[in-house]
């Protein structure tokens, strides 16, 4: 498993989850960088991967294939890496509207639901741990600071590696007596 076929199944899990709590107008997007110039004027739910733990040694597997006298060898990594939601809401005149810090809780939820953690199973992916939610700021383009909370999800799932190689005919014998 790579990492785009991770994004689009958290993506998905997320998109389907706010649907679900009628929540429409949030963009989720990969990267936390913004592509154009300016603030997105909707809210936006950045993923971007932060780093990648490797446990153990690659697990291997050899089986003879009779088929096309070849070995078939498959070597599995568990790989553990840590993704990062960042929430980017702009600020709103209104009052009753959701903030950053709303998105932010709710998208953690979601990330801790026994659902979520059954769809990712399903999928190959497990769920190790999600952070707390940490609270940053930066002045936006009004010179005014911006709250963009953000935590970290840790997931485990592996990558295989498989290759083929030829199968040994003949082996001759070179010992003779010293």
């Amino acid at each position: 498993m790579n990492d785009k076929q991770v994004l689009v199944i958290l993506i998905g899990i997320i998109r389907a989850a706010l649907n679900n709590q009628g929540i429409t107008d949030i963009d989720i997007l990969r990267g936390f960088q913004t592509r154009q110039q300016g603030v997105p004027e909707r809210g936006v739910i950045y993923i971007h991967k932060i780093s990648t733990q490797r446990y153990g040694h690659p697990e291997e597997v050899n089986a003879y294939n009779s088929g096309n006298d070849n070995i078939d060898q498959s070597s599995r990594f568990w790989k553990t890496p840590a993704w990062q939601f960042s929430i980017r809401k702009q600020e709103s005149t209104d009052v009753d509207a959701m903030t950053a810090g709303d998105l932010a809780d709710i998208v953690s939820d979601i990330m801790q639901l026994p659902s979520t953690r059954d769809a990712l199973l399903l999928s190959g992916i497990g769920l190790e741990r999600v952070l707390q939610i940490r609270n940053m700021y930066e002045v936006n383009e009004k010179d005014r600071n911006e709250h963009i909370p953000n935590f970290d999800v840790t997931l485990s799932y592996n990558r295989v590696y498989e290759s083929t190689v030829i199968a040994v005919d003949d082996i001759e014998h070179n010992i003779s007596r010293v």
